[in-house]
């Protein structure tokens, strides 16, 4: 069995042609620059821009397929517990939950080869680089209707199963491996709703 951790953000206008933002897009580039000075800024493997162009006319939605070796989720419940003197004491319990995920594992410095991509409900999903991961981090906020969308897909051998969350990114450790120079470690730390959509198991 093997797990991989599917990782993308909802655009703001889902009706008709959908340009991109920045924000959104595959390949985040730095403002400023034109012409062939627009080609040195940050081209990213398939990806359309890079061409010269300082505002390409299309953008490739970011939808990442992380290298996770680790996940965790954990839900914390709040119930209250009130001393009584000289007596058991009384637990209040009003079923409220808060659900955390951890995915751990190795991001490239550069883009994958061509080929590296997952395919899953129709789209293919890439591996993103050290530069998308973190720009991710820092620019995807979540926003009710433009939401952050995280995809836990299960592969084994009768059926593909799969739980997905809204999430917000909390947290987000990396760092640098000395025996692998060609790739950070991350740790990214999400609080999230319970699953909003899934496919169960046929083998249970």
């Amino acid at each position: 069995m093997r797990s991989l951790v599917l990782l993308e953000k909802i655009p703001a206008d889902k009706t008709g042609t959908i340009n991109y933002t920045n924000v959104e897009a595959l390949d985040p580039r730095h403002t400023g620059g034109s012409g062939d000075s627009a080609v040195v800024e940050n081209f990213i493997f398939n990806s359309p821009a890079g061409s010269g162009a300082t505002a390409p006319t299309t953008k490739k939605k970011a939808l990442y397929a992380l290298n996770a070796t680790g996940l965790a989720i954990r839900t914390f419940r709040q119930p209250l517990q009130v001393g009584i003197p000289k007596s058991s004491p009384i637990l209040f319990d009003v079923g409220s939950y808060r659900p955390l995920i951890t995915v751990t594992g190795l991001v490239p410095r550069e883009a994958a080869p061509t080929g590296r991509t997952v395919p899953f409900n129709g789209q293919d999903y890439y591996s993103p680089t050290y530069f998308q991961l973190q720009h991710a981090v820092t620019q995807w906020n979540y926003v009710q209707g433009e939401e952050v969308l995280l995809t836990l897909l299960h592969t084994n051998v009768a059926s593909v199963t799969y739980d997905q969350y809204n999430v917000a990114i909390q947290t987000a450790n990396f760092g640098l491996i000395s025996s692998m120079p060609s790739f950070w470690s991350y740790e990214l730390s999400f609080v999230a709703t319970r699953p909003v959509a899934g496919n169960p198991s046929k083998n249970i």
